[in-house]
């Protein structure tokens, strides 16, 4: 008898891991992520994804959308970054809608009124980047950073990076439309990254 649950015990395992790449986890048939490091700043914690996956041709990034799948992993007193934002424009109403994230391989998603809820005294309507507490089970928004305390950093897996481009292209009405290519305000720029070209154009299509 004992021989037979330690069987089915060692085949759980097999089918829990068996997708996902070596280090991740899988939390469900389509969603494996690994924990990285920790950080303060909302850009470090992207760019620790996306050299991961780099370094073994994997496309990787930050965690967002599948919160709900992956907050069953956390310690109790765990804060994450969340890759979700309001960078093309922070929704209106205090909402937990509309809000979107950087996985590439779907940029027209948006969040759903059950993805996520906020904690108390948010949203502040002026803070592009989300962060998860585990401890009130609720989302927060904040500014990039540095914030007071490091955040955990959890990366999920998209696959095999391509040799090609994702067949994805971001036009000025696309995946929303916005009227200046140029962020005017300081806080909903994104994360910078330094490229040698010869104009702008050129700097534009790289």
């Amino acid at each position: 008898m004992l021989r037979r649950i330690h069987i089915i015990l060692v085949l759980l395992h097999a089918v829990t891991k068996g997708d996902c790449p070596p280090d991740y986890t899988q939390l469900s048939a389509n969603l494996c992520t690994i924990q990285l490091n920790e950080t303060n700043r909302f850009c470090e914690a992207c760019t620790f994804c996306s050299n991961y996956g780099e370094q073994r041709n994997q496309l990787v990034f930050l965690h967002g959308r599948n919160v709900n799948l992956a907050k069953v992993n956390l310690q109790p007193n765990s804060r994450v970054w969340s890759e979700m934002h309001g960078l093309l424009g922070i929704p209106e109403s205090e909402s937990v809608v509309e809000w979107r994230d950087f996985d590439p391989r779907t940029p027209e998603f948006t969040s759903g009124p059950d993805i996520f809820k906020w904690g108390a005294t948010r949203p502040d309507g002026n803070e592009p980047h989300l962060i998860y507490h585990k401890e009130d089970d609720a989302i927060y928004d904040v500014l990039p950073g540095p914030v007071i305390l490091k955040l955990e950093v959890h990366c999920e897996y998209g696959g095999e990076l391509l040799k090609d481009n994702l067949n994805v292209r971001f036009r000025a009405d696309f995946p929303e439309r916005f009227h200046n290519i140029v962020q005017p305000h300081p806080k909903f720029r994104g994360c910078p990254l330094t490229l040698k070209a010869a104009t702008k154009i050129e700097c534009a299509r790289k």
